[in-house]
């Protein structure tokens, strides 16, 4: 059993002050200083893996996440660490039973998942959920799930307000390990305030550890009541901003308002979620002319998205390629299309899929260093079963990861925000990682850092290592990256060196 939830009485109870007290912990601590527990002992570091909702949609089933998983399993991101496989909304029916009850649930009250896409062991039963979930665990991974603090889910299917208790239970003998807890639909009365909204998801915290299985909470309310200063006493992680989108202009927004939010108090442990990476989603056209080995130019039927930069991934599975877009033209087979910056190697029939992504090469490697320094969770909103490598390659990045997955659990603290952002986070090794990000859509000239900004002896040297090229070399007075191109980042770590 789960330990009991020791301090939430207490900030029902202090309300507003609540949150005054919260939002004066440290944003800093001495490297070694030991990390307390999470209010249910879990996620002690920001939780990874991938979730349903920016690749798929509602179009989800049984078999899309088995496939995603065994390629997670398979493609190396599994070894790096991303662990949870997540099945957002529209896993539910949507159907009346015939023997009466609401849409969705069974006449005493238990929820059905849709026996179409997600189908039982055996007719009759009621265990979609449970045959994927051992499925997943048989490959070492462990399964997530979607629900709504509400009376029904965004995409409008049965909710768990009100049926907290039941539902934790049926997630526990499920073998559900994560549990993303929505916002849509709140009750009159629920969602007017901070009080009411640490009410109404408490419910279904203190379900979930009365449910006798470890399920990760993560909330999902969009930063409305400043869940930064209450999660950490229910909950394991809680979203900072509205749903991401696949573009800059979204990624840019969802960090500046995770970024913006002081950092989770020192005790319980909690992380801000900025939402899910973007690296490898966007939108899938098709081709309108045949493309032949050798090309530079692909004729698509959309490049209405598409942006310089990007990578572009034509056919699937072995017949795939992949390659970066340098100039976006005019869509249908008597436009431009989309020029390339490698010639196509293989013969690609009109008609063939087409996948673009939206964000370019740089702003996907600028997401990942952005969400490693915050200590935000790594969920994955791309088609894992068809990951382009280099896309794979961003994902894999253990120097990255290991800044993200660091033991202090410490969000970066913000020196300079606006157009050019600094970023600093202390490790538990006694190093720090920096992030130089170029917000802007011209060049910073000149990107540079003081080690006192930084908090950091500026008498003393430090050997840096860029997490990205992978150099090495001695800092003294200041972080210099020389010119940063629109939407880059340099993202490096340093160590100080003896004497």
């Amino acid at each position: 059993m789960l330990r009991p939830l020791a301090a939430t009485a207490g900030l029902l109870a202090l309300g507003a002050t609540a949150a005054t007290v919260l939002a004066t912990s440290p944003t800093a601590v001495a490297a070694g200083t030991s990390v307390p527990p999470s209010h249910n002992g879990l996620a002690m570091t920001p939780p990874m893996g991938f979730n349903t909702w920016t690749a798929y949609g509602c179009n989800i089933s049984a078999s899309l996440i088995k496939q995603t998983a065994l390629a997670l399993h398979t493609n190396g991101m599994q070894a790096a660490g991303y662990t949870y496989v997540n099945i957002d909304d529209c896993w539910i029916d949507g159907s009346t039973p015939a023997n009466g009850g609401v849409a969705g649930r069974t006449a005493d009250g238990h929820l059905i998942p849709n026996p179409t896409t997600f189908p039982p062991s055996t007719p009759g039963k009621n265990d979609g959920i449970k045959v994927v979930a051992d499925y997943v665990h048989s490959l070492g991974l462990k399964l997530g799930l979607y629900q709504a603090a509400a009376v029904k889910t965004c995409a409008g299917f049965a909710g768990s307000y009100g049926h907290e208790n039941t539902d934790a239970k049926d997630f526990a003998a499920w073998g559900v390990d994560y549990l993303k807890y929505d916002n849509c639909a709140a009750p009159p009365g629920t969602a007017g305030n901070q009080q009411q909204f640490i009410t109404r998801f408490k419910r279904m915290s203190d379900a979930l550890l009365a449910s006798g299985r470890p399920i990760v909470f993560g909330l999902c309310e969009w930063g409305k009541s400043d869940p930064w200063q209450w999660g950490p006493y229910q909950a394991n992680l809680g979203r900072s901003s509205q749903d991401i989108q696949p573009n800059y202009r979204r990624v840019l927004k969802n960090f500046t308002d995770n970024a913006m939010n002081p950092p989770s108090p020192a005790a319980p442990l909690y992380f801000n979620d900025p939402d899910s990476l973007q690296i490898g989603t966007g939108y899938g056209t098709t081709l309108n002319a045949d493309a032949s080995a050798g090309s530079t130019n692909i004729k698509v039927s959309n490049t209405r998205k598409a942006v310089r930069g990007s990578l572009v991934r034509i056919g699937t599975g072995s017949n795939s390629e992949t390659a970066v877009v340098t100039t976006v033209g005019t869509p249908r087979a008597d436009g431009t299309g989309l020029t390339l910056a490698t010639p196509l190697t293989k013969n690609h029939p009109k008609q063939r899929s087409v996948q673009i992504d939206e964000l370019n090469r740089t702003e996907a490697q600028t997401q990942m260093s952005l969400w490693a320094i915050q200590a935000a969770p790594l969920i994955s909103g791309a088609d894992i079963i068809n990951m382009a490598p280099e896309n794979l390659a961003i994902y894999t990045n253990r120097d990255v990861i290991a800044v993200d997955q660091d033991p202090l659990g410490r969000q970066g603290r913000v020196v300079s925000s606006g157009s050019h952002w600094v970023l600093v986070k202390p490790l538990a090794s006694g190093s720090y990682a920096v992030v130089l990000f170029n917000a802007s859509d011209t060049e910073w000239s000149g990107a540079a850092a003081t080690l006192q900004s930084l908090g950091l002896d500026p008498a003393r040297s430090y050997a840096s290592h860029d997490l990205w090229t992978k150099a090495r070399g001695v800092v003294t007075g200041a972080v210099s990256a020389g010119t940063l191109p629109a939407h880059s980042s340099v993202m490096l770590t340093l160590q100080e060196l003896p004497n």
